[in-house]
């Protein structure tokens, strides 16, 4: 087991060392329109609007000085700033900038306490200058505006941003998307598996510009009403709610959200010209929801006087990545940006003087130098759990994109107007510092040996990591390949009346890869279930059912498991072509999370069964446990001798580099035991242990009834099988066959399970019965009594109609497998 290179400290240590509070900053730059007119009208300007958040964890110190440098091409013609207290007015700090006329670079606006979650809005008038580079939204060819900031105390930032001079009419879309993970101190997270300080999300909507609006500025509106809006996280970035408080909507509604329930703090951008007189900004607690069905978690927020509702949904089938947004977002006021900052840590202290909008106003108060009212209360925890962690993959950048639609064309999820991040995720780094650790477990249902058999094979991955906020996550588990000991085996018998699942069926879609795991392919499915369920006509039948499957993981409420079933896929018509093939189908039907997965069942030469689930989803889960079915039809026989057999167990884990996959992987190993013999009528508790010889002297004696002994499968064939296959093994072989006309005999004793030794055949009779061993099939066509004895087996035998139907049933159904039963055989055996 890996661990990681620094130890993880107490929580009284962590918080000692965290730096000190301080402000940081996050800059966002775009014009009103988002396309300029390459010829501005006489007498006209556009906007540049820049924006400078506090996104840190104190009010600044000292004079900021926020800097912007116009591109090539634009003019500026004005400039005016202002601060955006959050509650749809303007803040009372005054901003001070460069005086006219405008004619140096860059322009220069300066101002002071600027509280936590508090903006700073520069609005530039431009004009398009002659001859001006024309470009296309976001293309890599457009010049670009340099903003920057910086102040005492505080790391000085800047950014460059496109400025997109276009004759095209700007469409509905989205202007600028990022997504930003932080460290405290504004700092990139980059860490693998890290539980970040918080990750920021930032999004603009195209607009267009009113020229006249009730305030006498430039103020932008959308192009069109946004209905849908929503943000695809990359898989391995996830959100635990389950450890934190969850406000009601009534509490939502008047503002009393428990402070444990709140995890961020977000601010929006609306116009609606009657209640705010047009551009309106809102800052606000973010509360963890109870989630409604369909949802494997909930947000809310209330701003411009009505409550924001956030979704929060696993891509099932896919990459499971978390997918993250509003539906239906209300038309009472023009939505134009927002800016979501979600807290890795939430119960941290430096959080709670934002934590409620009264804090969030005394904040703003203190800042203008009033004294404190109290109003902010310390959450007071003194081992906060993590809400956030990082993926824990470093083989590829992380992305994110996002759809949206408009309410006078929406459009079906999955088809709705897809849009890019304008500025790339930093890659994740540091995966060998990652622990990693994970155990199988496999146990038959009974203890006696060549015995039909249910099966539970149970990986635990131990998540203690990802529930403390010191350390980091454990590595999500990429391959898992599971090997039981040989003598386990697929069950002949288990075929009888057993269907498979098609492709189409399970919904099964592809292999796809995916721009953040170059070179990974990735079963694809659909990512839900029928509704209604139809077994046999929509979705796997009840017939190709051959196990459960159930997954637990700390992302769902306690209680709520992933829960399904283990089908068997069509044979030679499976994604992998191959023999044997399962998928895994379980659902959350709470949180609407359908997961799907594809495994690969490998037989080696002496009949080992060797399971495979590769690239598995990144997701962190503890326990994940497959139980095959027991009983007669079972699909796996015990082994034919009393002792402990291993199952072996290799895990990869997706922290591992490509170069570097051997030494991470890690192994695990269970052990179980046969303790009896077959159970029988005369040992109902299991008969004694096989010994260490094979005897096998079937007697068969003909009779007068028109029955012939068409097929012979099964545990007694398989023995068969291997003497003529060279096992260095004993057999003793006496077989007598007579039919109504005359009386031969066979026999060949003592044979030597020798590669050298060959049968001695003492009759025509003996090789006929002899002349299909290495299928396993006896077809000597002899008439016999439709009940015969093999020892302490008891053999019937069936017409020769009824054998080739059942043949042709198994090779219908995809379960004639080598070795496969259409006699019925009861009794002892005993197998090397």
């Amino acid at each position: 087991m890996r661990r990681p290179s620094w130890a993880s400290p107490s929580s009284a240590r962590w918080r000692a060392l965290r730096p000190p509070a301080e402000a940081w900053w996050h800059l966002q730059s775009g014009t009103r329109p988002s396309y300029l007119a390459p010829e501005t009208p006489e007498g006209e300007s556009d906007q540049l609007v820049a924006t400078v958040s506090n996104l840190g964890d104190a009010t600044s110190t000292g004079q900021v000085t926020i800097t912007d440098t116009l591109p090539t091409g634009l003019s500026a013609k004005s400039i005016e700033a202002e601060t955006l207290e959050g509650t749809g007015g303007i803040g009372l700090n005054h901003v001070a900038c460069s005086p006219h006329p405008l004619v140096e670079r860059p322009l220069v606006c300066t101002v002071t306490g600027v509280a936590p979650f508090e903006a700073v809005e520069l609005r530039i008038g431009v004009t398009v200058d002659p001859g001006a580079h024309e470009c296309k939204q976001n293309a890599p060819d457009c010049e670009q505006n340099l903003l920057s900031v910086s102040a005492p105390g505080s790391k000085a930032v800047s950014i460059e941003r496109p400025v997109t001079i276009s004759e095209e009419p700007v469409p509905f879309g989205v202007e600028a998307y990022e997504v930003t993970p932080e460290e405290e101190g504004g700092s990139p997270t980059t860490q693998a598996g890290q539980h970040p300080y918080q990750v920021t999300g930032t999004l603009t909507m195209n607009q267009t510009a009113i020229s006249h609006s009730v305030k006498g500025n430039v103020e932008g509106h959308p192009v069109a009403l946004a209905k849908d809006l929503a943000g695809l996280l990359p898989p391995g970035l996830i959100g635990n709610p389950t450890p934190f408080g969850k406000c009601s909507v009534t509490q939502l509604d008047h503002g009393e959200c428990p402070a444990d329930s709140v995890i961020g703090v977000v601010t929006v951008t609306v116009n609606e010209p009657v209640s705010f007189g047009g551009l309106a900004t809102f800052t606000t607690p973010i509360a963890n929801m109870e989630p409604a069905v369909g949802e494997a978690a909930r947000f809310g927020f209330f701003a411009a006087s009505v409550p924001v509702f956030l979704s929060a949904r696993v891509r099932s089938g896919g990459d499971y990545g978390v997918t993250l947004g509003g539906g239906d977002i209300p038309q009472v006021a023009a939505f134009l940006s927002y800016k979501l900052t979600f807290w890795g840590v939430p119960g941290v202290a430096s959080h709670d003087n934002s934590r409620t909008q009264e804090c969030l106003h005394e904040t703003r108060e203190v800042a203008l130098g009033k004294p404190p009212l109290g109003a902010c209360k310390p959450l007071g925890e003194l081992s906060p759990p993590p809400f956030l962690a990082m993926p824990t993959s470093c083989s590829g950048p992380l992305i994110t994109s996002g759809e949206t639609d408009a309410w006078g064309h929406p459009l079906p999820e999955g088809h709705r107007l897809n849009f890019e991040e304008t500025e790339p995720m930093p890659a994740m780094q540091g995966c060998s510092r990652l622990p990693f650790e994970a155990q199988v477990n496999v146990t038959p249902d009974g203890t006696a040996a060549s015995t039909p058999t249910g099966l539970s094979v149970d990986v635990h991955v131990p998540q203690g990591s990802i529930l403390n906020a010191t350390s980091l996550a454990q590595s999500d588990v990429r391959d898992i390949t599971v090997t039981l000991p040989e003598g386990v085996e697929v069950n002949p018998a288990g075929g009888n009346g057993l269907q498979a699942c098609s492709e189409g069926l399970v919904g099964w879609e592809g292999f796809k890869t995916y721009e953040d795991e170059p070179g990974v392919s990735v079963a694809s499915f659909t990512p839900k279930l029928p509704e209604p369920e139809e077994p046999g006509v929509n979705f796997c039948s009840t017939a190709s059912k051959i196990g459960t499957v159930e997954v637990s993981t700390p992302l769902l409420p306690v209680g709520h498991h992933l829960v399904g079933s283990v089908y068997l896929a069509s044979q030679n018509e499976n994604p992998f072509g191959s023999l044997i093939a399962l998928y895994l189908v379980a659902e959350d039907p709470i949180s609407g999370t359908v997961f799907k997965a594809l495994g690969e069942t490998k037989l080696t030469e002496s009949g080992q069964i060797i399971g495979v689930f590769k690239n598995n989803p990144q997701v962190a889960f503890e326990d994940a446990t497959l139980h095959f079915f027991g009983g007669e039809r079972g699909p796996l026989s015990t082994p034919s001798r009393c002792g402990a057999y291993k199952t072996t167990a290799s895990f990869l884990p997706w922290s591992a580099e490509p170069w570097d996959e051997a030494s991470e992987t890690i192994e695990s190993s269970s052990t179980f035991d046969i303790t009896t013999g077959p159970k029988t009528p005369a040992y109902p508790q299991g008969s004694p242990c096989p010994g260490s010889s094979l005897p096998f002297s079937p007697s068969l004696t003909a009779g007068q009834d028109d029955h012939h002994v068409r097929e012979l499968r099964g545990a007694v064939a398989d023995e068969v099988n291997r003497t003529f296959q060279g096992d260095r093994q004993h057999l003793g072989v006496d077989e007598r066959v007579a039919d109504d006309r005359r009386r031969r005999t066979c026999r060949a004793v003592g044979l030597e399970r020798h590669r050298q030794t060959r049968l001695m055949e003492r009759s025509q009779s003996c090789r006929e019965l002899l002349r299909d061993h290495e299928f396993g099939v006896f077809e000597p066509g002899l008439r016999a009594h439709s009940t015969f004895r093999v020892g302490d087996l008891e053999v019937q035998a069936r017409p020769g109609g009824a054998a080739r139907r059942a043949r042709r049933r198994g090779r219908e159904t995809g379960r004639e497998l080598q070795g496969g039963a259409v006699g019925h055989l009861e009794g002892n055996r005993d197998r090397a």
